[in-house]
């Protein structure tokens, strides 16, 4: 952006916001000023946004880098917003570890990130927290402290992921100006693939708003690309890759798609009817290793999946990163409740000598097999 320059938002009420033709999510007006604030990070000039609003037409926002006046003017809010932000994250980070801290030690953890407020703009965060992040914290009057109401672990886990991701976005982006100094200290596999990952925050509000989304999906093999309309219903992590599972209601079937393969993504402002029945059928990919488990299966089961360990090093391997979310070791024996389905099957034939497949008696005799015949083949 240069000087002078004018960079227009139009809010849409699928809650996203186009910037330069690319999207964002858009929570509220904070939100607005705070992906501004990052496409700004380069500019040294004074920032100010202004917001029309009037009976016929959704809020628009006006950035100008050249100082000139709007009807409103919110100059320096951009920064202050982003900064809130990263207070909001912070705050959270702490009361995490359920152990009730009060305002004065939060107050205490905040000056300890360099980042000094007052009691008021605290209580400013707090209602941030909840209203904007859906994080419900309350004061537990018993134990003079803050806690975090309704959160199961899984819940807990996802909340803390995001949280890395805010912390490692910011990161990134205070590096950005020494990115050839530090690129030279970074290694990463030919296989790790960050590509569509900026849409996984899109795709989020689709899901929650029931908003119908289309794109076109690369075809890796034949480099061929369908157009898609669908029914987003959740978003999967597998292996360092984001994938996006979802029912195409011309196919009446749910289909997974890689993030990575997506083009010209486009959030609609139809809605649809997340049914109870089809909520179900995303919800089982819980209970599933991979990405393979097919809805038009007749209601696979979910198993227990026992093996033993031959060494304390993968018994400490299995605890460093667990295969799945139900996973649990007593003594040198690892237990999933999973779906068996090939991905699983492959993963721990991978494991070779060093595990011993005890359970269900299907898996582990489909595992013998494959190895009698691996055997054969590098037979004399």
């Amino acid at each position: 952006m240069g000087i002078g320059e004018n960079l227009v938002l139009k809010c849409r009420w699928s809650q996203c916001i186009f910037v330069d033709n690319k999207i964002f999510p858009r929570h509220n007006d904070m939100i607005c000023l705070c992906v501004l604030s990052y496409l700004c990070a380069d500019n040294q000039q004074e920032v100010a946004v202004s917001c029309h609003r009037d009976d016929t037409e959704l809020p628009s926002y006006q950035l100008v880098t050249n100082g000139t006046s709007f009807d409103i003017l919110l100059t320096d809010t951009i920064m202050t917003n982003k900064n809130m932000i990263r207070r909001d994250y912070i705050i959270i980070r702490r009361i995490v570890r359920n152990d009730y801290p009060s305002k004065t030690t939060l107050l205490q953890y905040l000056s300890d990130h360099d980042i000094e407020i007052d009691s008021r703009t605290f209580d400013r965060d707090m209602n941030s927290i909840r209203y904007n992040l859906d994080v419900n914290i309350a004061y537990d009057r018993t134990e003079g402290g803050y806690y975090i109401q309704r959160l199961n672990n899984d819940d807990f886990d996802k909340l803390l992921f995001f949280i890395g991701l805010a912390e490692n976005a910011d990161m990134i982006l205070s590096s950005m100006r020494d990115k050839q100094e530090l690129l030279k200290y970074l290694s990463i596999s030919p296989t790790t693939s960050f590509k569509g990952v900026e849409q996984i925050a899109v795709l989020l509000q689709a899901i929650r708003n029931t908003l119908i989304v289309r794109f076109r999906h690369l075809n890796y093999s034949t480099k061929e690309q369908t157009e898609y309309t669908v029914e987003p219903y959740l978003l999967k992590e597998f292996e360092g890759r984001w994938y996006l599972f979802a029912f195409v209601r011309k196919k009446i079937a749910f289909r997974t798609f890689g993030l990575d393969r997506l083009e010209t993504l486009t959030i609609t402002d139809d809605k649809f009817q997340r049914t109870e029945g089809l909520a179900a059928t995303a919800d089982r990919f819980n209970d599933v290793f991979g990405l393979t488990y097919m809805p038009n299966q007749q209601n696979p089961p979910v198993e227990t999946v026992q093996f033993q360990c031959n060494s304390d090093f993968m018994i400490g391997h299995f605890s460093a990163l667990p295969l799945h979310h139900s996973q649990e070791i007593d003594g040198n024996t690892v237990a999933l409740q999973v779906i068996v389905n090939p991905e699983l099957e492959n993963k721990l034939l991978s494991y070779g000598e060093y595990i011993n497949v005890l359970s269900p008696a299907s898996l582990r005799n489909s595992i013998r097999e494959r190895l009698t015949k691996t055997i054969r083949q590098y037979g004399d």
